[in-house]
């Protein structure tokens, strides 16, 4: 065979071979990777680390996405069912914004908290990340039960909403 000859057949098999690398297989669809997921911006109603009430009415474990004014208000008074006078209701635009609330329940001690921490939105839902943190045995608590609820403001949304728990525990000795 002619050198030149063996020299086009390998130029055409290197094409043949790069275009195939491109090509599906048959059979198989190609499809976009999802889009990764947005982030919404997550408002809590206290600004600093701590839960917005470590102790309130609310003596059962919940996560809770508000998106009305009445429910706004109950929500805001059983979380004040022990303080007098109960602190005004903060207005919400509920056509704009929705109330996330993350609580605990009642603990048998202090230490505990629950943060409210990032909020973000795909397709399918929108995702809330709470962290819940307990105190480890080295911790020193106040001996009083305690119901810890994180509040905060959310864009609206009418998707469902899926709550992600992180746990830690809080050590405090060396």
């Amino acid at each position: 065979m002619h050198p030149y000859t063996l020299c086009g057949i390998a130029v055409a098999l290197g094409i043949v071979a790069c275009r195939g690398a491109d090509s599906p297989r048959p059979g198989a669809k190609l499809t976009d990777p999802p889009p990764a997921p947005l982030t919404l911006t997550l408002t809590r109603l206290r600004s600093d680390s701590i839960a917005y009430a470590l102790y309130s009415g609310v003596t059962t474990p919940q996560d809770l996405v508000i998106r009305d004014a009445a429910a706004w208000s109950a929500l805001w008074a059983l979380i004040h069912a022990t303080q007098r006078p109960v602190p005004p209701l903060p207005d919400v635009d509920f056509g704009q914004e929705m109330i996330i609330a993350a609580a605990l329940g009642t603990r048998s001690t202090g230490g505990y908290n629950v943060l409210l921490t990032q909020a973000t939105e795909d397709a399918s839902a929108v995702h809330i990340q709470v962290v819940e943190t307990s105190p480890g045995p080295d911790c020193i608590t106040t001996q009083a039960l305690s119901q810890p609820i994180d509040l905060a403001r959310a864009p609206r949304r009418d998707a469902p909403v899926q709550f992600s728990i992180i746990q830690q525990v809080r050590h405090c000795g060396p």
